[in-house]
């Protein structure tokens, strides 16, 4: 059935895995046709694991949203980089614990609840948004090393998240935000990435 897909010229995919609690390995081995339908414009997988060793074609794929998706450092960032239109990404509960963003389209992104230590934003010169939600336990550091259209920052919390900027490192007081950087503090429940992707 994955071949299927490709060879339909499928642009929109929801991939979502049942699972029961009671299953020692719930996350399945995505199949590995999805990640060279080139067709794609919209992917969402959601409790998978992600094929080691897959080549990776997605030039028309512009939003991606992973939901519990077992995949390293390195598999993820290959991923970005073989999706060279994509607008809108979605982080939520996957397994890399230091994830580094370089994308030459990417406008924006959201992490939210995941495993991530450390997020680090290399080299996105379209990005405009970057939501961070709370982790599950513990800090998160955020770094912010190249993003020049950077208009949004949300949600920031300084009891969870360690955001540097640049050389300067965000304290406690988040009125030691620089206002150069033309950054707005967010609150989640105003319009997403999906908004701007629409």
């Amino acid at each position: 059935w994955p071949r299927l897909l490709v060879d339909k010229r499928t642009e929109k995919l929801v991939l979502a895995y049942r699972w029961f609690v009671d299953q020692p390995n719930p996350a399945r081995l995505l199949p590995a046709d999805i990640l060279r339908c080139d067709s794609l414009q919209e992917l969402t997988l959601d409790y998978w694991t992600f094929p080691s060793g897959t080549e990776v074609v997605l030039p028309r794929l512009r939003i991606l949203a992973m939901v519990r998706i077992g995949i390293s450092e390195q598999e993820l960032e290959s991923l970005i980089a073989a999706s060279p239109v994509l607008e809108s990404l979605r982080l939520t509960l996957n397994s890399p614990k230091h994830v580094r963003l370089r994308s030459q389209s990417l406008q924006c992104a959201l992490v939210g609840l995941s495993r991530v230590e450390e997020f680090t934003v290399v080299d996105t010169p379209l990005l405009e948004r970057l939501y961070l939600f709370l982790p599950p336990t513990g800090v998160v550091g955020f770094r912010i090393a190249c993003a020049p259209n950077l208009r949004v920052l949300g949600y920031l919390d300084t009891r969870a998240h360690k955001l540097q900027i640049g050389n300067s490192v965000i304290g406690v007081r988040l009125s030691s935000l620089n206002l150069s950087l033309n950054l707005q503090l967010f609150h989640p429940s105003c319009s997403l990435c999906s908004e701007r992707s629409q």
